[in-house]
């Protein structure tokens, strides 16, 4: 799928010569979308997964249901990306500042960038996952 958007997203390519081939700009941190790009994607997949799970705002983390789309797509956080950091940023939130109708708010590092993008795969195959399991 990213290398679908790359390959449709013209302005973003330099190309040189031969068709399929394309130079990206990578950023000093590795990653081939700037942070905010990827904070934005992260932020589209969490709302998401909140829509489909259907919880309550008095709802902590501690009692969501392991089906629901919001846990799922956390756990994969956790464990498939590896990205713990955000992952214990998203449980804090959900217990305390989302019950007050604050949105999530989180500053990604460089580091952050890297591990959702490397573990892209993982959050897509999770979504469409949700995505089907709905539909039936």
């Amino acid at each position: 799928m990213l290398a679908e958007f790359y390959l449709t997203t013209a302005h973003n390519l330099e190309w040189f010569g031969n068709e399929m081939t394309f130079l990206i700009a990578i950023g000093g941190d590795g990653a081939p979308l700037g942070k905010y790009t990827v904070q934005r994607f992260h932020s589209l997949f969490l709302d998401e997964a909140l829509k489909r799970s259907d919880i309550s705002d008095k709802c902590v983390f501690s009692e969501l249901p392991q089906a629901s789309a919001f846990y799922k797509y956390t756990q994969s956080l956790r464990n498939e990306v590896k990205a713990r950091r955000l992952y214990k940023q998203i449980v804090k939130w959900f217990n305390n500042d989302r019950q007050k109708n604050k949105d999530f708010s989180y500053r990604f590092t460089g580091k952050d960038s890297k591990l959702i993008l490397h573990g892209f795969n993982h959050l897509i195959k999770q979504s469409v996952k949700n995505q089907l399991m709905r539909q039936v």
